[in-house]
This record gives structure tokens, sequence and C-alpha cells, in this order.
């Protein structure tokens, strides 16, 4: 093995061990603050399978093994290296009409604090906006906000794909 190589095998590992321990986090406070009939299911790929603590996440996940979803090699040059394989959450969809009506998608980095029960109370599908103006839940957002002329009409913000009710 070439040390560049052997160095990037380790920084995988380090990336799979903060997935999971991520996952676990997120797990552990939704199972905290949610309704107990509310289930919590996780998609694992992979990737992250073979990475030994990835057993745990039974503790407090629905474990569901799915592939990496493929994407164009278009749409992979557009997008970030940290996001490459962020698309495999739309496979999340086919829960929606033969188990659930309705399904909240977090991802893994997000915390609850409090009950989300009152997720499911929103019309889907709904997403957290990001960008420079809070908005306030339930309020529509300004046009305004998403880039102006002074801005060069760059845009400002957009759906954070991290928690999304669909």
């Amino acid at each position: 093995r070439s040390p560049s190589r052997g160095l990037g095998d380790v920084y995988k590992r380090q990336d799979q061990g903060r997935y999971v321990l991520e996952a676990l986090m997120c797990g552990a406070h939704l199972q905290t603050y949610s309704d107990k009939d509310i289930r919590r299911i996780m998609y694992v790929c992979p990737d992250i399978a073979g990475y030994p603590g990835t057993k745990l996440l039974s503790l407090v996940w629905e474990v569901r093994m799915c592939e990496h979803l493929q994407t164009s090699t278009r749409m992979q040059r557009a997008t970030h290296q940290r996001l490459t394989n962020v698309w495999s959450k739309l496979q999340l969809v086919e829960l929606l009409d033969p188990e659930f009506d309705l399904c909240v998608v977090i991802d893994t980095d997000t915390m609850a604090t409090r009950c989300m029960n009152d997720l499911f109370f929103h019309h889907a599908p709904a997403a957290v906006w990001r960008g420079t103006k809070t908005i306030l839940q339930g309020k529509k957002r300004d046009a305004r906000s998403y880039g102006t002329p002074a801005t060069g009409g760059k845009q400002l913000g957009g759906i954070n794909g991290g928690l999304v009710l669909m």
C-alpha cells in the first residue's frame, strides 16, 4: 500500500466512526423526545454497514440497508465532494406509499432538544429554510431573501435538506 492510500483508509474509517456516532446521538435524542409509537428508521449504505460500530445503531433505530443512489456524471461534477452521496436519502420516498402517510427526513447531525412530534402536523412537503434571515415556523419566506439585485441575484439561501417532511 502506498502511504497516501493508507492515510485515505484512516480518514475513511474516521468518517465512518463519526457517521455512526452522529446517528447514535441523533437516534437517542429522537427516542427521548418523541412519542413511543413514532418509528425511527435508519438507512445504511454498504460503505458504512461494514464498520464495526454500525451494529450499535439497532439500539435506537430500525436499521435498513440501501445502496447509494446513482447520479449522473454531470451531477457528480456539480456537487461538492462531501455531498456526493447525499442524494441517497431520496430513497426514503419508497416508505411513503406502502408503510407511511408522512415521513420526516432528518440528517444524523441534527439533535432533538425537545419533542419533535409537531413536525408531523405541517402540510407536506415542507423543509427548513437556510439563509440570511430567520423565518418563523409556518410563515412564508420573503422573496427578497432569495437574492436581490444588490447581491447580484446571488442565492442567499435555500432548502436545508437535513430536515424535510414528505
